[in-house]
């Protein structure tokens, strides 16, 4: 017996590719609220202004990529300056395991983050990647600092310091 599919596939059987591909694009029922709030989204944007939303995101960088750029067991891989970035920035501490930090700052903290790697050209960076939004409060991030200060300071507590990454995570 032949296995039905599990979504409400296009029943054609034209034969290029593409129409074969349709089959993947069902992806059941969505939720209708992103749709609704779109328009409240973008008079929340309008409001605001793009130039203001630009500065404070940068603000909001800067407020901790600077603290943090100081510590000397700390890399700050994002620069400050206005033309390379503006909210989203990545830091690493020297001889912590990025992924391990990621899980130390959501289980013990609250604070989400994603972690990458470069490996190439006799280089190796390892960062968590820290995005925070137009309303994250300035309390928050010194927060953050703290915990990253003392993470750079006395590693991060077992079982996080001998972490072994989950290997169906991207590395």
């Amino acid at each position: 017996e032949k296995i039905k599919p599990l979504y409400g596939a296009s029943t054609s059987r034209r034969s290029n590719a593409n129409a074969r591909m349709r089959k993947y694009e069902s992806v059941g029922t969505q939720s209708e609220a992103p749709f609704l709030a779109i328009g409240e989204a973008v008079a929340f944007h309008n409001a605001i202004g793009p130039k203001r939303k630009e500065e404070r995101l940068r603000y909001i960088k800067n407020h901790w990529a600077e603290r943090l750029g100081r510590h000397p067991n700390i890399n700050v891989y994002t620069s400050t300056a206005p033309e390379m970035s503006c909210c989203i920035a990545s830091v690493g501490i020297k001889n912590v395991d990025p992924s391990a930090m990621q899980d130390y700052l959501w289980e013990e903290h609250q604070i989400l983050t994603s972690s990458g790697f470069y490996e190439g050209e006799g280089n190796e960076l390892q960062w968590v990647r820290v995005s925070p939004n137009l309303y994250t409060p300035l309390s928050d991030l010194d927060y953050f600092c703290e915990v990253m200060e003392d993470a750079a300071e006395s590693g991060i507590p077992e079982p996080y310091r001998s972490y072994e990454p989950d290997p169906r995570r991207f590395r």
